[in-house]
């Protein structure tokens, strides 16, 4: 017999969930139940889920939220997953001393400044 692939054991297990609450009607639940993914998905994948509500608004994540009758499901994922990250300049630090037992010197460095160019998610350009 095959193995089944992680996919699949968790389709499977969705099914299994659906069936037990058919089951028993009267067990609570939110009503609106919420399924979190964590994934690296291509724009077009992510494209395939459907329908959503698109959020950039965490520093290097985005989100994707599609919501049914019952339910609703999140996706998450790097916000490098689904737009091109674009160095747009450098924010300076400047040095500091700390001080402590013996004195340490922090030197002055640049840090990168992002941003992002994200293209529309559910458009047939593929990145």
């Amino acid at each position: 017999m095959n193995e089944l692939t992680p996919q699949q054991k968790y389709s499977q297990g969705l099914r299994n969930l659906a069936a037990w609450y058919d089951e028993h009607p009267d067990a609570p639940c939110e009503s609106k139940l919420l399924v979190s993914h964590w994934f690296q998905a291509k724009p077009e994948e992510i494209r395939a889920i459907g329908s959503g509500d698109k959020d950039y608004s965490v520093r290097d994540l985005f989100y994707y939220r599609v919501e049914g009758d019952g339910f609703k499901i999140a996706f998450y994922t790097s916000r490098e997953t689904v737009c091109e990250r674009k160095l747009v300049g450098y924010k300076e630090i400047p040095a500091r001393v700390l001080p402590a037992t013996e004195e340490m010197v922090i030197p002055a460095k640049q840090e990168p400044i992002y941003e992002y160019d994200c293209k529309p998610l559910l458009s047939q350009e593929v990145a």
